[in-house]
């Protein structure tokens, strides 16, 4: 009897288990790189700077968010690093979006600032939601974050406003908030960027909710209703 009751305890406490289940899983992808630790840094900012990287090479890692994987959700980044410089220092990731007008991107969003240790690679949360081909870029505070670093092949390309945007603002094309920028060949944005997208595909189904039924309250006649309609009766002839 005993036994019985256990395995019976132990079913209840399964289905409860599955009920209390995560609502989805969850697809990542790691792009973008940090810089290597033997990287060759390059690009210091006297005062805050933004880069963005701009094409990488088929054999790089890319800075692009990727499709949406099937049956999931949108993408957010949900976490990102980057290799500190040769002093403690502090840098934003930056999401930028093609417009679709030649060579131009708009920023769209710009995370908090975050400190990176001298030398160390460092990994910060974050939550920012993007699109398919959003582009990774990092806005540097100070001349000790160091925001690009020597990549070949020349596919690797970065693209740098001269002046600090702001978020909606555009760069890159001919007739864009910021025009001219710095571009260059053989190099990284020091930034590398998880994004998740949870599966709409593997939420677990609830057992569904049974309701009760209202019974039908019988209504009791009156023994004056009943005299009447006894009344009624008699009159018919």
């Amino acid at each position: 009897m005993r036994a019985r009751f256990a395995a019976g305890v132990g079913l209840v406490g399964l289905m409860a288990a599955l009920s209390l289940a995560p609502a989805a899983s969850a697809d990542t992808a790691t792009i973008g790189a940090a810089a290597p630790d033997s990287g060759l840094f390059f690009g210091g900012c006297g005062s805050p700077c933004a880069y963005m990287q701009e094409t990488t090479d088929g054999a790089s890692p890319s800075y692009v968010v990727p499709p949406v994987p099937a049956g999931g959700g949108s993408w957010g980044v949900t976490s990102w690093s980057a290799r500190g410089g040769p002093g403690d220092s502090s840098a934003s990731l930056e999401i930028w979006r093609p417009t679709g007008a030649p060579n131009e991107f708009r920023l769209m969003a710009i995370g908090p600032d975050q400190t990176f240790p001298m030398g160390a690679v460092t990994s910060h949360p974050v939550s920012i939601p993007v699109l398919p081909g959003d582009h990774l870029g990092v806005q540097a505070s100070d001349s000790d974050f160091r925001p690009i670093y020597s990549s070949p092949p020349a596919g690797n390309a970065w693209m740098s406003p001269h002046e600090l945007p702001a978020v909606g603002e555009t760069a890159g094309g001919s007739t864009s908030d910021h025009n001219p920028v710095g571009r260059g060949a053989d190099g990284s944005v020091n930034v590398q960027a998880v994004v998740t997208s949870a599966s709409a595909t593997s939420t677990p189904t609830q057992p569904p909710i049974k309701k009760k039924c209202k019974k039908k309250k019988k209504k009791h006649k009156s023994s004056a209703q009943s005299a009447k309609k006894k009344c009624k009766k008699s009159k018919k002839r």
